[in-house]
C-alpha cells in the first residue's frame, strides 16, 4: 500500500497530506486476563469483574474493572444496572501506515446502563434501558484538527485517515432504547425496537460534532410466521434518522489539485 503524494483531503488546506508507503509485515498480539465472580444476595444479583490487557503493538498494559446487578422487584419486574471499562488498540492499518502512531495508547471507553425489564407472560417480555458511554484517548489527526477516527468509522476507504494521530479525542454517546419481544407462539413470533440516540464526538479543535453513527431515533421491527416443519415467513422494517448529507463543494479541490497530472478530483461527500 503506497500514496507516494499523500492523500487527498478536501478539508486539508494543500489537498494532499501525509505521504506514506507500506511494503512490511507488521505484528501485535493482544493478550487478555479475565477475572469474574458473581454472587446471588437475596433478591438481587451481583456479577464484579476485571480484565487486564497488553497491547503489544503500543507496548501498553490496561486493566478494565466492570460491576454489573439485577434486583427481583416483583414476579415479573427486575431492575439492572451496570457499569464498566473498556479498553481497544488502535486499529493495526493506522498503526502501520505512520510509525509514529505506534506510540498512541488504546482507546477508553466507559459504559453505564440502567434498565427495566417486564415478563407478563412466559413468551413475552418488555425492556427498557438508559445508557452513556464516554470516549477518551481516541485517535485524532495532528494536521487536521477536525478529523477525529470515531467520525471515520462510516467510511470503507480508510486511505483518507491514514495520516499521523494523537490520542487527544474524547467523545460522548448517551441513548435510550425500548426493546420487546415475544417468542414463538401458535406459529408467530415479533420483536419491535425504538431507540434514541445522541452522540457527541471531539477533535483536536475542541468542537462538538455530531457522530458518524448519531441517530436522534430509530424504529425496528420483525414479524415471521411459521408456515410448516422447517419453514418461517418473516419481514421486517427499519426507520432510522440520520446525519444530512450534502454535496462538498468541488472550488476547494480546484485550486488544490496540482494541474497537469491528468486526472480529475475523485467524487467526496461532506456532512454536516
Amino acid at each position: 500500500m503506497e500514496a507516494p503524494f499523500g492523500s487527498f483531503l478536501p478539508l486539508a488546506p494543500s489537498g494532499r497530506v501525509a505521504p506514506f508507503a507500506i511494503d512490511s509485515t507488521t505484528r501485535g498480539e493482544i493478550n487478555g486476563l479475565h477475572l469474574q465472580l458473581s454472587r446471588g444476595i437475596g433478591a438481587a444479583q451481583v456479577t464484579a469483574g476485571m480484565r487486564t490487557d497488553r497491547f503489544e503493538l503500543s507496548n501498553a498494559v490496561r486493566t478494565s474493572p466492570r460491576l454489573a446487578a439485577s434486583l427481583r422487584l416483583t414476579s415479573s419486574l427486575e431492575a439492572t444496572g451496570a457499569v464498566g471499562r473498556h479498553h481497544q488498540q488502535v486499529p493495526l492499518v493506522y498503526v502501520a501506515a505512520i510509525p509514529g502512531n505506534r506510540r498512541l495508547p488504546p482507546m477508553r471507553a466507559d459504559h453505564a446502563v440502567v434498565g427495566l425489564a417486564w415478563t407478563p407472560a412466559p413468551a413475552l417480555r418488555v425492556t427498557l434501558e438508559a445508557y452513556e458511554k464516554r470516549y477518551a484517548h481516541y485517535p485524532v489527526a495532528t494536521d487536521l484538527p477536525q478529523l477525529t477516527l470515531a467520525n471515520a468509522g462510516d467510511s470503507y476507504d480508510v486511505v483518507g485517515a491514514l495520516v499521523p494521530l494523537t490520542s487527544r479525542g474524547t467523545g460522548q454517546v448517551r441513548g435510550v432504547e425500548l426493546f420487546a419481544q415475544r417468542q414463538l407462539v401458535q406459529g408467530t413470533y415479533w420483536q419491535v425496537a425504538l431507540s434514541s440516540t445522541r452522540s457527541r464526538q471531539v477533535a483536536l479543535d475542541g468542537v462538538r460534532r455530531r457522530g458518524a453513527f448519531d441517530a436522534p431515533f430509530a424504529a425496528n421491527v420483525i414479524a415471521g410466521r411459521r408456515v410448516g416443519a422447517g419453514w418461517d415467513l418473516s419481514t421486517r422494517a427499519s426507520t432510522p434518522t440520520a446525519r444530512p448529507r450534502t454535496s462538498a463543494s468541488t472550488c476547494a479541490w480546484n485550486a488544490a489539485w496540482p494541474s497537469g497530472d491528468g486526472r480529475s478530483p475523485p467524487t467526496w461527500t461532506s456532512r454536516t
